[in-house]
C-alpha cells in the first residue's frame, strides 16, 4: 500500500490479509491527520488489530493520537466523518478539544465503588459508631454498589439517583439467599424507607468525593426524598403505654419472647434510650445507687463528636428492672441483657413485632419510635430544648428542638379537634343567618 491513499474498504481488507511485523500507519489522502493503524502481528501468528486514528497537536503543542473506532465495526467513510468532526473541535480556538486527554482522564477517573472504598477509609466513616457503620455498610453492599458500583463516579447524575431510589423502593435490589451458616439466610428488602435511608447515605459519600476533588458535583443535591414520618408515629397516651406493657407481660408468660428481650424493651420504653445502647449495656455502665447509666464517649453515638460521656437518668421502674437483671452478680464487662449465645447481644426485631401486634400499636411504630415518644411527650409537657437534649443525649440541640415543633403542631391539631363541634355550630348559624337575609330580601307577593 502507498503511504498516503484515500482509505476504502478494499484497503482495509488488504491490510487485514497482510499482517505486519511492526505497527503500520496508512494516512488518508482526503482528510489530513486521519488514517488506519495496523498493529503488529501477534506471537501466535494472528493479524494485529486494525483501527482508525487521528493525529493532532493539543493546546500545549504536544502530539496526540486518538482512536476513532475499530475498523471491523465501522466503514472508512463513517470513520472519516467522525474524524472530521473531532478535528473540527480540536482546531476550534474556542474549544481546543483534546479527546486523548479526555479519554485518559476517563480511564483514570474512579468508579463509584472506588469512591466508596476511599470514603470508608476516611476519618468521617471511622468516627461513626460501630452500629451505624454496620447498618450503613449493609445499605452500601446490598443497594448502592449493585446499582452504581461499576459506574464512573463523576458521570452519575441526579436522574441516576432518582432511578436508584425507585429501584430500591420497588425491591429490585432485594435478596433472600442462604447465608452460609446453619439455617441462616440473608434477607434484604426494599421499600420507601430503605430507599430513603440509602440515598441519604449516598449524599455524604458524593459530598466527600467533591471535597477530595474526585468528582465535580454531588448528584444527590436537590433530591426530593420525602419525610420518613418516624416522629409522627409515637406511643400516644397512657392507654397505649398500658397496652404495650400488658403485651410484654402476656408474651413473656407465654414464652413467646424471652425475659431479657422483654426487659430490654421495657427499659427502652421507660427511658427513650437507643436500642444499641441497651443491647450493648454492660454491668460497669450501671450506677443504680444514683439511678443512672453512664456511657463513655466512645460508647454512645454523640460521644464521637462531643467527646463527653452520656449520662442517662433512670426512673425508679427502670432501676428495678435493671437491678433484677444483675442480681446474679455478673462480671463488670458482662452484658446486662444476655442472649442464648454467650457474649452476643439479644435481637429485638422479632420480639418487638410480636409486642406491637399484640398491643394493637400502629405497624409503622418502630423501636426507635419509643425514643421519639419520650421526646415528644417531654415537649408536649412543656420541656425546653436543652431539657430534651439532656434527657435524650442529643449532640445537637437542633435535633431536640424538632420535638418542640412537633409538639406545637400536635397541640394545634388537638385544638382544631376540640373546637370542631363549636366550629360546626358557628357554620350552621352563619348558614341560618344567610338564609334569613335572603328571605328578607325576596319581594312580597301582593
Amino acid at each position: 500500500m502507498a503511504d498516503r491513499i484515500r482509505l476504502t474498504k478494499r484497503h482495509v481488507d488488504w491490510a487485514r490479509a497482510h499482517p505486519a511485523d511492526k505497527d503500520q500507519f496508512y494516512w488518508d489522502a482526503e482528510l489530513a491527520r486521519f488514517g488506519l493503524r495496523q498493529k503488529a502481528q501477534r506471537p501466535d501468528g494472528t493479524a494485529g488489530a486494525l483501527s482508525y486514528v487521528i493525529q493532532y497537536r493539543n493546546r500545549e503543542g504536544l502530539s496526540r493520537r486518538y482512536t476513532v473506532g475499530n475498523a471491523n465495526a465501522i466503514t472508512p467513510d463513517e470513520a472519516r466523518r467522525m474524524a472530521r468532526g473531532l478535528l473540527a473541535q480540536i482546531d476550534d480556538p474556542r474549544e481546543r478539544h483534546d479527546p486523548a486527554a479526555d479519554k485518559s482522564q476517563a480511564r483514570d477517573a474512579p468508579m463509584f465503588q472506588d469512591l466508596v472504598e476511599t470514603y470508608r477509609n476516611s476519618d468521617g466513616w471511622q468516627n461513626k459508631a460501630s452500629s451505624t457503620r454496620a447498618i450503613e455498610g449493609g445499605l452500601i453492599t446490598h443497594h448502592l454498589l449493585p446499582l452504581l458500583g461499576k459506574r464512573l463516579a463523576r458521570e452519575i447524575t441526579r436522574a441516576d439517583m432518582e432511578k436508584a431510589f425507585r429501584d430500591i423502593r420497588d425491591g429490585k435490589t432485594a435478596i433472600d439467599k442462604p447465608s452460609g451458616r446453619p439455617r441462616g439466610r440473608i434477607r434484604v428488602t426494599g421499600g420507601v424507607g430503605t430507599a430513603r435511608r440509602t440515598l441519604q447515605l449516598a449524599g455524604p459519600i458524593f459530598a466527600f468525593g467533591v471535597q477530595q476533588g474526585t468528582i465535580p458535583s454531588n448528584p444527590c443535591v436537590g433530591l426530593k426524598l420525602g419525610s420518613s414520618g418516624s416522629r409522627e408515629t409515637i406511643v400516644e397516651d397512657e392507654t397505649e403505654y398500658a397496652s404495650l406493657f400488658r403485651a410484654l407481660v402476656e408474651l413473656e408468660s407465654e414464652k413467646a419472647i424471652t425475659e431479657p428481650a422483654a426487659n430490654a424493651l421495657r427499659v427502652i420504653a421507660l427511658t427513650g434510650t437507643r436500642r444499641g445502647e441497651i443491647l450493648n449495656l454492660r454491668r460497669r455502665h450501671l450506677d443504680l445507687a444514683r439511678q443512672r447509666i453512664v456511657l463513655s464517649p466512645h460508647e454512645h453515638k454523640a460521644g464521637r463528636r462531643t467527646g463527653r460521656p452520656k449520662v442517662i437518668s433512670l426512673p425508679a421502674a427502670a432501676v428495678t428492672i435493671l437491678a433484677a437483671a444483675i442480681a446474679d452478680g455478673i462480671e463488670p464487662d458482662a452484658l446486662v441483657f444476655k442472649s442464648a449465645m454467650p457474649g452476643a447481644p439479644i435481637s429485638l426485631k422479632k420480639p418487638w413485632a410480636k409486642v406491637r401486634a399484640r398491643a394493637g400499636l400502629p405497624p409503622e411504630l418502630t423501636i426507635h419510635g419509643l425514643r421519639h415518644s419520650i421526646g415528644s411527650h417531654l415537649a408536649m409537657m412543656g420541656a425546653s430544648g436543652p431539657e430534651i437534649q439532656a434527657a435524650l443525649g442529643h449532640a445537637n440541640i437542633a435535633t431536640s428542638v424538632r420535638y418542640i415543633h412537633f409538639a406545637e403542631a400536635r397541640k394545634n391539631a388537638l385544638a382544631e379537634r376540640a373546637a370542631a363541634p363549636a366550629i360546626a355550630g358557628l357554620e350552621s348559624a352563619k348558614r341560618s343567618g344567610e338564609s334569613a337575609a335572603v328571605i328578607a330580601l325576596r319581594p312580597s307577593v301582593g
